[in-house]
């Protein structure tokens, strides 16, 4: 039952490949086939890792070519993906688990419980904290041994981000964001946004916040909070944003209705290039060199060059 509620969940997130008619710039560097249903990326300041959600698998690619470099099972279902300096940890949905896997060799760490339906994931510096979105809760596991060192209350959350003090996640059915101390859970600050905010990122100094419209058509916004919870702004990108990264100067936006990424300034938000990828864009990260682009209706990542300015 929770399988097919999660695949219920998927197309609900599956819109028309329509091309895109905002402005098209540099192409895509590299164009990677990948598994089946590709849903979450990590790095691990070397590697690409690769999380294909019906293969049950996540695999490693050389972020400086795209060479594969292994394959290794995990759990049922599997969505995200994070790095805490040593090992990969993985979000299995299917089974309420996460995978740690050894980076260096992709060998299984450890499978430790969580909530039901574990989507996002984070490592805080110390401590994994992962996204539940079938009992609306947070779980907390400590980094080194798996040790569950809590479980915090959601309104399904969707995405997660740390400040360096905080944590931040988006709550999709309350349209707000829920600010959290990272030692104990604590609830320090609930900031509305907008529709059925998703993906959540932390630019150095800001919090941005993907609100993926899904209960109104057509939904193009994306809101920027300050670190300590002050609304800053709304800015227009492409239809559906879901997933957000940053480069430091610039924040990208994965939106899925027109299979695109969106690029905005960091200081003011005003719109840069828009790039086509593959359909489905769910989720991007920064590699150092590179903006990844893992595109789960193609079965593709791309690579995006950082334009520099």
């Amino acid at each position: 039952m929770k399988i097919a509620r999660y695949f219920i969940f998927c197309l609900l997130t599956l819109a028309s490949s329509l091309p895109c008619s905002a402005q098209e710039a540099d192409p895509i560097v590299q164009t990677i086939r990948v598994g089946n249903y590709p849903t979450g990326l990590a790095f691990d300041g070397v590697n690409i890792w690769v999380v294909n959600n019906l293969d049950n698998n996540v695999i490693k690619l050389r972020a400086t070519d795209g060479a594969l470099l292994g394959t290794f099972g995990v759990g049922a279902y599997p969505v995200r993906a994070t790095f805490d300096g040593v090992n990969i940890w993985v979000t299995n949905y299917g089974d309420d688990t996460v995978t740690e896997l050894r980076a260096s060799d992709g060998a299984v760490v450890g499978t430790f419980d969580v909530g039901g339906g574990p989507e996002d994931i984070l490592f805080d510096g110390t401590n994994i904290w992962t996204c539940n979105v079938l009992d609306q809760t947070l779980t907390k596991l400590q980094a080194s041994d798996g040790t569950p060192l809590g479980a915090f209350d959601g309104n399904v959350p969707m995405g997660i981000a740390f400040d360096g003090q905080d944590i931040w996640v988006s709550n999709y059915i309350d349209y707000t964001v829920s600010k959290l101390r990272a030692s104990d859970g604590t609830v320090e600050d609930v900031v509305r946004v907008g529709q059925n905010p998703t993906g959540v990122a932390f630019d150095g100094k800001n919090i941005w916040v993907a609100d993926s419209g899904y209960s109104t058509p057509n939904n193009k916004i994306t809101k920027v909070l300050t670190r300590k919870g002050t609304f800053d702004g709304n800015f227009v990108v492409d239809d559906r944003p879901a997933k957000i990264a940053s480069d430091g100067s610039h924040v990208w936006v994965a939106t899925t209705e027109h299979a695109t990424v969106v690029e905005l300034n960091i200081n003011d938000g005003s719109f840069v290039q828009t790039y086509n990828v593959g359909r489905e864009p769910v989720d991007i990260l920064f590699d150092g060199r590179s903006m990844w682009v893992a595109c789960f209706a193609d079965d593709v990542v791309n690579r995006i060059r950082r334009i520099k300015y």
